[in-house]
């Protein structure tokens, strides 16, 4: 993983981009994708973010999200939604540069973590229906 950058992103929200070295690596179809990360700072919404730099698109069959008090211990999953309310996402083909494609802004908030650094935990899960080479990204 590369850097950790932050950028304001209106309504007072700020926006954490996380940057991946390319190139990107492959994805397993029919295959879900769970990724547990400690985030900078408390939250109430999330967003995910879908890269491809391959010239054939990928879809995101579904998505889920969960805040935890330490890796392991979620507080409910949530159902993401994609295009205003959609519950798949294709991530559209790469021409001569990556592709990137979000979820929906979802309302969840973060939860006190258990570990004394006061950094929250954000559990997300991801099913690919087809393979590809891309990235899956949190928030």
């Amino acid at each position: 993983m590369g850097a950790l950058g932050r950028t304001a992103f209106g309504m007072g929200h700020t926006h954490t981009a996380r940057l991946f070295p390319e190139p990107f690596g492959p994805l397993a179809g029919h295959c879900t994708y769970a990724i547990t990360q400690k985030l900078e700072a408390d939250f109430d919404m999330v967003r995910l973010v879908y890269g491809n730099d391959a010239p054939t698109p990928y879809e995101v069959s579904a998505a889920c999200i969960a805040a935890s008090s330490a890796p392991g211990t979620e507080a409910g999953w949530k159902r993401v939604t994609f295009a205003g309310g959609e519950s798949r996402l294709i991530v559209p083909a790469a021409e001569d540069e990556p592709v990137f494609a979000c979820s929906d802004w979802m309302r969840l908030a973060s939860i006190a973590p258990i570990e004394d650094d006061g950094l929250p935990w954000l559990m997300t899960r991801t099913f690919l229906r087809d393979g590809g080479r891309g990235i899956v990204i949190g928030p």
